[in-house]
C-alpha cells in the first residue's frame, strides 16, 4: 500500500486578507510566527496519523506572502523534526543551481544526522527568476522556462554536474571536480596544516590542497532517498531516474501518468541503480470536508489563488489532479489512482495558513482518521 507524504505549502495570509488587499504579508515577524504554529501543528497530526513524510519547497523574498512562505526548507525540516517522533522530513526541492553543491551535501547531510536517519532530499531548477537569478548569478546560470533554450540547456547542465558533486561527496572520503561550473577543491590553494599530513588525506608533498571531503556524511548509507519534481521536461526526469531518484507528478490525465510511469520505468531498468521503490509518485491536491461543501469551500480559494499566483508567469502551474470531497469520496478517488500505475508514494499538497483554520485542520484530521487507515502502510 501507498506511503503518504505531505508536501506542505505554508502562507503568511488568508485568500480573504489577500482579497481585502493585505500588502507586504511576507515581511510581518507576527505572521511568520503563525506561520510556524500552523505547520507545527499539522505536522504533529501528520506524524501521529502515520504520514511518511513532510516536505517543503524552496521560495526566497516573497515578500508579498505568495507563492508559498518556505525560504529555508532544510531549517523547516529541522523545525518539524523536533516537534515530530517519526515524520520523515525533506525538500521538494532544493534549486540546485542557487547554491554551492558542496554546501548543500552537507548541510543536507547534516539534517540526516539530527533528525536520526529522517532525512530525504529533492532537488528541482528554478523557474522564479527575481530570486533564482539573484542567487545563482556568481555561477553564471539562471532561472529556466524549460524551454530547450541556451539558457534552459545551461541550467540543466548546471543541475547535472552539481547532482554529481553531491553525491560523490557524499560516498567518497575525498575527492575533486572539474566541471564547466565547479572546481573542487579550489586550484592552488595552499593547506600547510601538519593535522591533515597526521590525520586526513587530500594534501599533495608542495602543500597544495589536491581533494577535499564531506563532513559529515550522511547517516543513510549511502546518502537519503531522493526525489524530484516531475514539471516540463521528460528530459530532466529522465536524468534523475537514471540517478535512482523518483519524480513527483502532480498531472490531472490520466493518460499522461500511464505514459509517464512507462518511460520512467525502462528509464530505471536501463540505469545500474539499486531503487527502493518505483520511479515515478504520484501527487494531488488534498481537498477533503466534512462534507461536500467544507472540500468545494477549499477548491473556491485554492482556484483563486492558481489564477492570481501559480498558473501566471513565471510559474505557469495548472492545478492538476485533485483529491476532494468527503473521505469516502476520497477515498475513492485514490483507488481510481492506484489503479493507473503501482504508485508506493502519493504526495499530498497541503496548504498551511491559506484558508480558514477550522477548514485547514478538519482537511488534514479527516484525511488522517478516516482515509490513511484504508491505506495502511506496513511503514518503513
Amino acid at each position: 500500500m501507498p506511503k503518504f507524504y505531505l508536501n506542505a505549502f505554508p502562507f503568511s495570509a488568508t485568500v480573504a486578507e489577500f482579497k481585502a488587499g493585505v500588502t507586504l504579508s511576507g515581511l510581518d515577524p507576527e505572521r511568520y510566527q503563525q506561520v510556524l504554529v500552523g505547520l507545527a501543528a499539522n505536522a504533529v497530526v501528520a506524524d501521529e496519523a502515520g504520514f511518511e513524510g513532510i516536505c517543503f519547497s524552496e521560495q526566497h523574498n516573497n515578500i508579498e506572502g505568495m507563492p508559498e512562505v518556505t525560504t529555508n526548507p532544510i531549517l523547516l525540516d529541522t523545525f518539524v523534526a523536533h516537534r515530530t517522533k517519526r515524520l520523515r522530513v525533506g525538500q521538494l526541492g532544493m534549486v540546485l543551481t542557487s547554491h554551492h553543491p558542496l554546501r548543500v551535501a552537507e548541510d543536507i547531510a547534516t539534517l540526516d544526522h539530527i533528525t536520526g536517519g529522517r532525512a530525504f532530499c529533492g532537488f528541482s531548477r528554478g523557474n522564479a527568476r527575481r530570486w533564482v537569478n539573484t542567487f545563482s548569478q556568481h555561477y553564471g546560470t539562471s532561472a529556466t522556462d524549460s524551454d530547450k533554450s541556451e539558457i534552459d540547456e545551461r541550467n540543466l547542465r548546471a543541475v547535472q554536474e552539481a547532482w554529481h558533486i553531491i553525491k560523490t561527496a557524499w560516498t567518497s572520503d575525498t575527492f575533486h571536480h572539474e566541471g564547466e561550473f565547479w572546481t573542487v577543491p579550489a586550484p592552488n590553494t595552499r593547506w600547510e596544516y601538519p593535522p591533515t599530513r597526521l590525520y586526513g588525506k587530500g594534501m599533495d608533498a608542495a602543500g597544495i590542497v589536491r581533494e577535499i571531503g564531506c563532513v559529515p556524511r550522511p547517516l543513510q548509507r549511502p546518502y537519503p532517498p531522493v526525489f524530484t519534481p516531475l514539471a516540463y521536461r521528460m528530459t530532466t526526469a529522465r536524468f534523475w531516474v537514471s540517478q535512482g531518484a523518483t519524480a513527483v507528478c502532480y498531472a490531472g490525465s490520466d493518460e499522461f501518468m500511464k505514459t509517464a510511469h512507462t518511460v520512467l520505468t525502462g528509464e530505471a531498468q536501463k540505469a545500474d541503480t539499486a531503487r527502493r521503490t518505483p520511479p515515478l509518485a504520484a501527487g494531488a491536491f488534498l481537498m477533503v470536508g466534512k462534507t461536500a461543501a467544507d472540500a468545494e469551500a477549499i477548491r473556491a480559494e485554492v482556484d483563486w489563488l492558481f489564477e492570481i499566483g501559480y498558473s501566471v508567469p513565471p510559474f505557469n502551474v495548472p492545478i492538476g489532479r485533485v483529491l476532494i470531497g468527503t473521505p469516502d469520496d476520497v477515498s475513492k478517488q485514490i483507488e481510481a489512482l492506484l489503479s493507473i500505475a503501482p504508485f508506493e508514494e502519493i504526495f499530498l499538497w497541503h496548504n498551511i495558513g491559506l484558508h480558514d483554520r477550522r477548514l485547514e485542520m478538519n482537511c488534514l484530521e479527516l484525511f488522517a482518521k478516516s482515509v490513511l487507515p484504508r491505506f495502511a502502510s506496513t511503514g518503513r
